[in-house]
């Protein structure tokens, strides 16, 4: 995601092709930014909503395997979701390589950003402070999707077992 003129992105394009496949040029300096803000506004959404949904399943009594399953082939389907079976956080590994200290600077810079923007962002806003609840509880060095700990504990879950240390 870069945010240059078309002659600066022109330049510097071979160099970031080498770093990474996924290259998208958002428009003039300053955009790059804020479309990562937004994605990851949607993937810190993406998480807690899932979560979520998954908590109500499994306090009406739909194991989280089974729950994911029908969700992934039904409208309920996000990346979240998709990586979560392969993940190992059903089976108490929580490695998804992105603390919530990193999540949680990106959906407060997003929170500033809408802001000055004059855009109420009350679904971001939530999650915001579901991040910052997770925080609070795990420690901002904790992987990010440490967060469905906190929700096993906000549901009264067993969801997500903790892995034996």
């Amino acid at each position: 995601m870069v945010g240059a003129s078309p002659e600066q992105f022109a330049r510097a394009e071979p160099v970031l092709r080498a770093i990474s496949p996924k290259l998208f040029h958002a428009g003039e300096v300053g955009a790059g930014h804020v479309v990562k803000l937004a994605n990851n506004v949607v993937s810190a959404s993406d998480r807690a909503v899932a979560l979520e949904a998954l908590a109500l399943a499994a306090r009406n009594g739909i194991a989280p395997r089974r729950a994911v399953e029908i969700m992934l082939a039904g409208a309920g389907r996000n990346v979240w979701l998709e990586a979560l079976p392969n993940s190992g956080l059903l089976d108490g590994e929580v490695t998804s390589g992105f603390t919530l200290e990193v999540m949680h600077r990106d959906l407060c810079a997003a929170a500033r950003l809408a802001a000055e923007s004059e855009l109420p962002m009350p679904v971001g806003a939530a999650v915001r402070d579901f991040n910052a609840r997770c925080i609070e509880e795990l420690g901002r060095d904790a992987e990010g999707d440490a967060a469905a700990l906190v929700m096993d504990g906000i549901a009264g879950t067993r969801m997500f077992r903790r892995a034996q240390s």
